[in-house]
């Protein structure tokens, strides 16, 4: 059997959609001008409402509903666009911007900014050492495991570990460490164990091995860790 379909005209209000979405006073006039890399794009989303520049930038002039998917849709495009106006748009997205980098930004040696924004709150501050560190004996496993499954290979680790100690007798002499020896993220090859106050007997599937003596970097962090 056969099913044919008759394309027909709808009118937007017969949409199932929410009448909120395009009630005149929820429309916003927007001026957008776009750098000329994000031609294709426009042209999906603007085709009819694009004008382009002499100079290669794509000016833009649309109705669109103001909301927070509005917000989103032009953060979407990056740096490849600018809203020229309206104003209140511009101080929008400059606020939602600003958290983002906020929240993400990196300080020197990657560690992640603290923001001061209260006059009880303390800007996170950072001290770096240097030691030499001694020959140390370390209870360990080793294996390869793609970095999207190291949380659980890590947590079965340090479980096995800690259970073989408490079992002798024995305790950690210092934090759980992890050592990488290469940066294939699909099959990234991981030590994981703990410090331990001299060589202890072998068990099945732990290394007892020793770091050899060097430099050792130590880094205290001190502020609000959750922000």
């Amino acid at each position: 059997m056969e099913i044919t379909f008759e394309r027909r005209d709808v009118l937007l209000e017969q949409l199932p959609w929410e009448n909120e979405w395009y009630k005149p006073e929820n429309m916003v006039e927007l001026e957008l001008v776009f750098e000329n890399r994000m031609k294709s794009i426009v042209e999906e989303w603007f085709v009819e409402e694009m004008v382009e520049h002499e100079d290669g930038r794509l000016i833009v002039k649309a109705l669109l509903p103001e909301n927070n998917w509005l917000y989103g849709f032009l953060l979407s495009f990056g740096t490849g666009v600018e809203v020229k106006n309206p104003p209140h748009i511009r101080t929008i997205l400059a606020e939602i911007a600003e958290g983002i980098y906020k929240k993400y930004s990196l300080k020197t040696f990657g560690f992640p900014k603290v923001y001061k924004k209260s006059k009880e709150e303390k800007v996170m501050d950072y001290k770096f050492e240097l030691t030499e560190q001694p020959a140390q004996p370390v209870l360990s496993m080793r294996t390869r495991t793609a970095v999207g499954n190291l949380p659980q290979e890590l947590g079965k680790a340090y479980q096995a570990i800690i259970q073989y100690l408490n079992e002798i007798g024995e305790k950690p002499l210092d934090a759980a460490f992890a050592a990488y020896y290469n940066m294939d993220m699909e099959d990234l090859d991981v030590e994981m164990g703990f410090p331990v106050p001299r060589p202890l007997a072998e068990k099945v599937k732990l290394n007892q091995v020793k770091f050899p003596r060097g430099s050792r970097c130590l880094v205290f962090i001190r502020g609000l860790t959750t922000r």
